[in-house]
C-alpha cells in the first residue's frame, strides 16, 4: 500500500471523530493534567542506582539481568525483579532499542502524515483518547514502564514526556490493529491437539507491518517476575505487552485484530491485558476470568492454548462485550474474523469475511493442518512460510490472503507440552527457526555468562527454501515498484521497468495495477485497460481494492469512447 494511500486511509479512519473530538483534545492539552507516573517508593528508586556492565558491542547485564545480540540479527533478554526494577533494568540493557523504535515510529508517522498542521490535529485526537489511558493500566506494568522511561531519549520531548510517550505507544500499537483492513496488520493463528497422544501444537505469524525498519532489533525477552509465573515473549524496544508468548505453565497467547470498529473511548491496551494472561494465568479458566475483568480501546481475538487443558481457545473481546470460541474439534484457527455465537453475525463481521482476505487465509490455514496425531514444528512452520493461495493456487508474492505475506515481523510455534518455542529469524518467516526450551533457558538465564546457550539448537528449524532462491526476487519487485510510484512522464525507460515488475511477480495482481495506474495517469487509456483487465483475472485480497480496479478500467472505458 503506497503512502499516499495510507495518509488517505488514515484521515477516512479519523475524520469524522475529528469534528467532535478537536476541541475537547486541544482542551485536554491545555488544561487538563497528563497521567502522572506511578509512585515510587525509596526501596524501588535504589533500583536506578543499579550499573550496567558493557562487556562489548554483543553483551551487557545488571547483576542478573542481560542483554545480548545473536549473530543471526535478533536479541535475547533476561530480566527479574520487582516491576520498576524490572523496568530500570530493561530500558538500560535496550536503551539503543528503545531509542531506535521510537525513532522509526516518529519517522513513520511524518511519513504517512507529512503535514504538520494534520500531526497537531492527530495529536489532539490521541490526547483526549490517552488522558487517562494509565487507569485502564494495571500499576504494576506502569512501573514497568516508568522504569524503561529514564533511559528513553530526550530527542522526542517535543512529542511528551518519556514517561507518556512510553505509556501512549502501548495504545498506538492498538491503532494499527484497528486498522487492520488497510494493511497494517492482518495475523494469523492456528492450533492442533491430540488428547490421547499428548499432543498439542500451536503457530502464529505476526503481520503487523508498520514499515521494514519496524521489524528489525527484534527482542525474545525471558522474564522471572516477583509474582506470577515466568514466561517469554517477542517484542522490540520499550514494549512490555504481549502479543506472542508462553509462560513456564505452557499456557501461550497470541492476538489478532478483530472486525474493526472506531473507538469512543480508551481502554486497556490488548497488548497489555494479554502480558496480564501470560503472566497470571494457567490454565483457560484463569485467562477468560482475567479477560472478563479489563475493558479494552479495541476489539480483538486472544489466541489462548493451554498445556493444562490440552486445548485451546479463542477469546473474543470488544470494547463492550466479550464470548469465548469453544471449538467442537481437535483444531482451531485464528485470523482477523469472528466466530463466537456473539459476534459471528453481525453485520460488521460478515462484511468483514465477505470483503477482505480474512477468511480466505482461515480456509487456507485448513487446507494445509496435518493429522493431528502427526503434528510437528518443520509442518507448522512450512505452514507459517506458505505463499500459495486455496488449492496450492499461486496468488503472486505479498499477497494479503496468503499465510505467508512476507511481511511478518515474526513467526513463532509452540509445543507447550513440552514448554518449547521457535522464533522465527529474518527475514520475516524465511530465516531459520531457533528453538528455545523454557525450563532449560529458566535454569540457566539468571547471571549467566556470555557464552552460554540457551537455544535448543539441535532442534532448529532450516530456513526455508525460498529464502535462497526466490527473496531476491521479491525484494527487487518492492525496489521496481517503488520506482515506478515515484517516477513522472519525462523518465526514460519507465517501460522497461514496468516489463520487469510484472516479470518478476507475475502472479499477483498489484503490479498490473500499478502498471495501469502509470499509463493511465499519462494518457496511454488502450495500455492501462489490458493491464486493469489482467488484474481482474487474478486473485485480489479485498473487495475494495477490486473496486478501485474496476472504476478505473470503467474510466478508462469512457477515455476511449471520446
Amino acid at each position: 500500500m503506497g503512502k499516499y494511500k495510507i495518509v488517505k486511509v488514515l484521515l477516512i479512519v479519523f475524520g469524522v471523530l475529528i469534528l467532535v473530538m478537536i476541541s475537547f483534545g486541544l482542551w485536554v492539552l491545555v488544561k487538563k493534567d497528563s497521567p502522572s507516573p506511578p509512585t515510587i517508593s525509596d526501596t524501588e528508586v535504589e533500583a536506578l542506582s543499579k550499573q550496567l556492565t558493557q562487556v562489548d558491542s554483543n553483551f551487557a547485564y545488571i547483576e542478573n539481568s542481560w542483554f545480548r545480540k545473536r549473530s543471526e540479527g535478533f536479541y535475547e533478554l533476561y530480566v527479574e525483579g520487582a516491576p520498576f526494577e524490572r523496568g530500570v533494568k530493561i530500558g538500560k540493557l535496550t536503551q539503543q532499542q528503545v531509542t531506535f523504535q521510537e525513532s522509526v515510529f516518529v519517522e513513520k508517522i511524518s511519513e504517512y502524515i507529512p503535514s504538520y498542521n494534520y500531526r497537531i490535529v492527530l495529536n489532539a485526537f490521541i490526547a483526549a483518547f490517552n488522558s487517562n489511558l494509565d487507569e485502564h493500566i494495571p500499576i504494576e506494568y506502569q512501573k514497568e514502564i516508568f522504569g524503561i522511561s529514564f533511559s528513553a531519549s530526550s530527542e522526542f520531548d517535543v512529542y511528551g514526556k518519556s514517561y507518556l510517550r512510553l505509556l501512549n505507544y502501548h495504545g498506538a500499537h492498538d491503532i494499527g490493529h484497528m486498522m487492520q483492513n488497510y494493511m497494517l496488520v492482518g495475523c494469523t493463528s492456528f492450533s492442533q491437539w491430540n488428547k490421547d497422544e499428548r499432543l498439542l501444537m500451536s503457530a502464529r505469524n505476526f503481520d503487523f507491518y508498520f514499515g521494514d525498519a519496524f521489524s528489525k532489533n527484534k527482542i525474545v525477552a525471558f522474564v522471572a517476575p516477583d509474582k506470577g509465573y515466568n514466561f517469554a515473549f517477542v517484542t522490540w524496544g520499550g514494549m512490555i505487552g504481549v502479543v506472542s508468548g508462553m509462560n513456564q505453565e505452557g499456557l501461550c497467547v497470541t492476538v489478532n485484530a478483530g472486525t474493526p470498529e472506531i473507538p469512543f473511548k480508551t481502554g486497556t491496551p490488548v497488548s497489555i491485558l494479554a502480558r496480564e494472561i501470560l503472566q497470571y494465568a494457567k490454565s483457560i479458566d484463569e485467562a477468560v476470568a482475567i479477560a472478563r475483568k479489563f475493558s479494552l480501546f479495541v476489539s480483538e481475538s486472544f489466541h489462548i492454548t493451554s498445556a493444562y487443558d490440552t486445548a485451546a481457545v479463542i477469546i473474543e473481546k470488544t470494547p463492550n462485550e466479550m464470548d469465548v470460541v469453544l471449538p467442537d474439534t481437535n483444531a482451531l484457527v485464528c485470523t482477523n474474523f469472528y466466530q463466537s455465537a456473539l459476534f459471528k453475525n453481525t453485520e460488521k463481521n460478515t462484511e468483514n469475511k465477505e470483503n477482505e482476505a480474512s477468511f480466505y487465509r482461515y480456509q487456507r490455514v485448513l487446507e494445509l493442518l496435518p493429522k493431528s496425531d502427526s503434528l510437528s514444528a518443520k509442518k507448522y512452520a512450512a505452514i507459517l512460510r506458505n505463499r500459495n493461495g486455496k488449492e496450492d493456487k499461486p496468488i503472486g508474492n505479498g499477497n494479503e490472503k496468503a499465510i505467508n505475506q512476507l511481511l511478518a515481523h515474526h513467526g513463532i510455534i509452540f509445543s507447550p507440552l513440552e514448554k518449547t518455542f521457535w522464533i522465527s529469524t529474518s527475514p520475516n518467516v524465511l530465516g531459520e527457526f531457533v528453538a528455545y526450551n523454557l525450563d532449560s533457558v529458566f535454569a540457566h538465564a539468571s547471571g549467566l555468562c556470555q557464552s552460554t546457550v540457551i537455544e535448543s539448537a539441535s532442534r532448529n528449524i532450516a530456513p526455508d527454501e525460498y529464502f535462497a532462491n526466490g527473496w531476491s526476487s521479491y525484494n527487487e519487485y518492492k525496489l521496481l515498484k517503488s520506482k515506478i510510484l515515484n517516477c513522472n512522464a519525462q523518465q526514460v525507460n519507465v517501460d522497461s521497468l514496468i516489463d520487469c515488475m510484472i516479470q518478476v511477480n507475475q502472479w499477483y495482481y498489484e503490479p498490473y495495477q500499478i502498471a495501469g495506474d502509470y499509463f493511465f495517469q499519462n494518457q496511454n487509456c488502450k495500455k492501462a485497460q489490458t493491464l486493469y483487465k489482467k488484474a481482474l483475472t487474478l486473485e485480489i485480497p479485498s473487495k475494495s481494492s477490486k473496486n478501485d480496479i474496476l472504476n478505473k478500467l470503467k474510466e478508462c472505458n469512457d477515455c476511449s469512447k471520446r
